[in-house]
């Protein structure tokens, strides 16, 4: 074979190996309708690392997730000719070489595809609802509660399926409205009686099963759960003067809590949302024995007192508005 002949077939074979590998390069197609080909190293929950321009002398560049349409994947792993010349030669040899099957997939890698967990954090509003927030002018209870505040925080699980669960841990404290009770003293005595500060404080731990949706930046989810709350009974203090007061003693009672709520994401960064959250919770309480003591007018003189309410119900509903900030990981 002539020389010049050898050269214009070497051409050709290099020429079609290098069309051949290009055919074999994976396709980024971005939401804004681009198609990045390269060759991907590397990939995350958060973004997808790739090079252009080959494995030598390529750039290395990376994409964000939430910016990806759809990956077509170029799996070449099937048994192809690796065609050599040697330049001082006349032949050019065959030899087989092992490459993946060139059959295409295409997945979507969007966040909401994979797993992730996090860890938030949250405060805000808790708005007494229902039979927890009546006002009645006789009532054998202590009292409903006014509007007060929560903190709570806890560990977030998302599946594959936008499926999840979470653990939350919350303080709410809520001060007492004692208008109703000593409303109840100044019908029974003819005396006037001031009620010092006191509050509802609750202690809770809940599991919650969600559901969520994610956009590009905001997301939705909705909550159900169960828990266990405990309950601490007012330590109120009622007094006309120095000497005519009634103490109530401080009690806690446990029972199971439901909840029900939702909320709304917003991604500040990479791996931290913004996130605001509505959840109504529900519990009966029964206090086996509420303690109080004091010293009340009778007559001219006080009568010192002392007794034991027995299986008092306290029927806790509050509603919770928080914002707070959920980091990934």
């Amino acid at each position: 074979m002539k020389p010049s002949l050898l050269k214009f077939s070497v051409f050709l074979v290099l020429l079609f190996v290098s069309n051949l590998l290009n055919a074999q390069n994976d396709i980024i197609n971005t939401l804004k309708g681009e198609q990045i080909i390269c060759n991907i190293t590397k990939e995350d929950s958060i973004k997808v690392y790739f090079k252009i321009g080959g494995n030598i002398t390529g750039i290395e560049a990376s994409i964000l997730r939430k910016e990806i349409k759809s990956i077509e994947y170029a799996q070449i792993k099937q048994e192809a000719p690796q065609l050599i010349a040697d330049p001082g030669s006349e032949t050019i040899s065959v030899e087989k070489v092992d490459y993946v099957n060139s059959e295409n997939i295409i997945v979507n890698p969007t966040k909401d595809s994979f797993t992730k967990n996090g860890v938030f954090l949250a405060i805000g509003n808790a708005l007494p609802l229902g039979k927890f927030a009546k006002q009645k002018l006789d009532t054998n209870e202590i009292g409903p509660g006014n509007s007060g505040y929560v903190v709570g925080i806890g560990f977030v699980h998302y599946t594959k399926n936008n499926l999840g669960f979470d653990m939350r841990a919350c303080y709410a404290n809520n001060e007492l409205n004692a208008a109703p009770i000593a409303s109840k003293y100044q019908y029974h005595t003819d005396s006037v009686w001031s009620p010092e500060k006191s509050n509802w404080q609750s202690y809770s731990l809940n599991i919650g099963i969600l559901y969520q949706k994610k956009f590009k930046y905001f997301g939705a989810f909705a909550r159900l759960s169960a828990g266990f709350t405990t309950l601490k009974y007012p330590d109120l203090k009622l007094s006309i003067s120095s000497k005519n007061y009634i103490q109530f003693q401080s009690v806690n009672a446990d029972a199971i809590s439901f909840g029900i709520g939702g909320g709304l994401s917003y991604e500040v960064l990479e791996n931290l949302e913004v996130i605001l959250n509505v959840d109504y919770n529900h519990a009966k309480f029964k206090y086996s024995e509420v303690l109080f003591i004091g010293e009340t007018p009778s007559g001219l003189s006080t009568k010192r007192i002392s007794g034991t309410k027995r299986d008092v119900i306290q029927v806790y509903q509050n509603l919770f508005t928080t914002l707070g900030v959920c980091f990934w990981f």
